[in-house]
């Protein structure tokens, strides 16, 4: 995608990798349903993709949309490839201005009658998985001061499927709803912020609601791209707190290749030496992105790598498991391997 998915401040990658305390003792139990995000129609009948397995994909759409047709038609193609070739597709609702207190922060009808066009033109395509808004508290995002407008439309979107006999009365029955969908943070402060978001998200909603409001979406690249746990464990830890069922979905992670041209992830995209081991750095932060869905596994249900299809380093942000031509990335047989080996991971 064009947008810039996360904000990693700079720093130096963790040399060594931090020990991780034993998983809980019902964890065994627990299985993790792999997902891998992109947004070209092509990408799933790549024969790699294949080979991988996986059943499961994420698309951002911005939450308006519904009155921008090359929106419209870029995913279009997207759900019908999806499926055609049987991935489901977790469709989450974003910005439509990723600059940093640009945007404009739609009102709950405005949400309810745009997204429910979305949701309506895609349903015969077989969605039945959706986000209410991506990265909810990053300050690229409208919703970034506003996590009770965040919570309204929440409601507003579980209403409307609901109301529209879609999921059934519990909408649950048939549908999954992403409540919420924080970033990890790195920092004291981040990882504070990021609590007060999630307390404030859950105040803004009534009882029933706080209930409902059970799938939780974390996006903990900082953890992944420097061996931690903190922000991972510190969103889990806090969401419990509002909601003891809470279930976890790591919507966005991946080990990053590239981000921006300064700090420590640059990649030269003309230095082949600067490609490799951008590379291997990103490998070894998907190799800890493993690692740290086992350890979390007893609250963690999903997993979603972002992204497929890289871009060559020649984007801001580049994470790709494959080139832009398609050729293998190393992290891609890290996914492969865990893939076949794994005892927990499912597609």
């Amino acid at each position: 995608m064009t947008r810039t998915p996360f904000t990693l401040a700079a720093g130096a990658l963790a040399a060594a990798a931090v020990a991780l305390p034993a998983a809980p003792a019902d964890a065994s139990r627990s299985t993790v349903r792999l997902g891998i995000a992109d947004n070209d129609p092509a990408t799933f009948t790549s024969a790699d993709w294949k080979r991988v397995g996986a059943k499961r994909t994420r698309y951002i759409v911005k939450w308006n949309a519904i009155d921008d047709p090359g929106a419209l038609a870029q995913a279009d193609a997207f759900m019908a490839a999806a499926k055609a070739n049987d991935v489901d597709v977790l469709l989450h609702f974003s910005t439509d201005d990723y600059t940093p207190r640009a945007a404009r922060l739609p009102g709950a009808s405005e949400f309810r009658r745009k997204v429910g066009a979305l949701v309506d033109r895609w349903w015969d395509d077989g969605v039945r998985e959706f986000g209410v808004w991506n990265e909810a508290n990053d300050r690229t995002q409208p919703t970034y001061r506003s996590p009770a407008r965040a919570a309204t439309f929440f409601q507003e979107l579980w209403r409307m499927l609901d109301d529209r006999d879609r999921c059934g009365s519990s909408v649950t029955a048939k549908c999954r709803v992403v409540a919420l969908d924080v970033l990890d943070g790195r920092t004291r402060s981040q990882q504070g912020n990021a609590r007060s978001y999630i307390r404030r998200f859950y105040g803004a909603l009534g009882r029933t609601y706080r209930s409902r409001a059970r799938f939780v979406g974390i996006h903990n690249y900082s953890d992944t791209n420097r061996n931690g746990t903190s922000g991972t464990k510190n969103a889990i830890t806090e969401t419990r707190r509002h909601n003891r069922r809470a279930i976890f979905w790591l919507t966005e992670t991946g080990g990053v290749v590239k981000l921006g041209d300064t700090g420590s992830f640059r990649c030269d995209p003309d230095s082949p030496a600067s490609v490799r081991a951008a590379e291997a750095r990103a490998d070894r932060a998907t190799t800890w992105m493993f690692r740290l869905t086992k350890r979390y596994r007893s609250s963690v249900d999903r997993l979603y790598v972002y992204q497929w299809t890289g871009a060559n380093c020649r984007q801001r942000f580049d994470a790709g498991l494959v080139r832009s031509d398609g050729s293998r990335r190393p992290a891609f047989y890290e996914v492969l391997r865990q893939m076949r080996d794994s005892s927990i991971l499912k597609p």
